[in-house]
């Protein structure tokens, strides 16, 4: 089995200068965590997911002190996205990416999902972005197989 018949069927994809509003419509509407972030020309630059984005409203504190979250009042969450509305997926996007191609296993696949602790990777050829494979994906894959 093979990376191309486990990709899903619309990977979600938005251009750099998409604004988080954008970003986060797009993986609320969607099955997967993460949007690609592509140039014109089809080349992947990164990848925003839900981390990403709770990392940028979330503060820092509350990682290190649970009790400090408390802290927080009733209508924080509204006024960070308020004062981050001009963020872009150029700004928020990780750009050290693990990559598959059509063409690797899914074996492969499986064992950078565990290994890494990816919940999705892009599918690149020839340096063009052409899918994404999600944890979820590849198991249906496997599922239907196993049927």
């Amino acid at each position: 089995m093979l990376v191309k018949n486990a990709m899903v069927k619309t990977p979600l994809q938005v251009k750099p200068e998409a604004k988080l509003r954008e970003i986060l419509d797009a993986i609320l509407g969607g099955d997967q965590a993460a949007v690609a972030v592509i140039d014109p020309g089809g080349k992947l630059l990164g990848l925003v997911g839900t981390h990403d984005i709770l990392r940028l409203i979330v503060p820092n504190y509350v990682d290190q002190v649970e009790a400090l979250a408390n802290l927080l009042h009733e209508g924080y969450f509204e006024e960070q996205f308020n004062k981050l509305a001009g963020v872009t997926a150029a700004d928020l996007m990780a750009t050290e990416l693990d990559v598959v191609k059509p063409s690797d296993t899914i074996i492969k696949t499986a064992a950078l999902f565990v290994e890494r602790k990816r919940k999705v990777l892009p599918v690149v050829e020839a340096g063009k972005f052409i899918g994404m494979i999600t944890r979820r994906s590849l198991l249906e894959r496997i599922g239907g197989k196993l049927s």
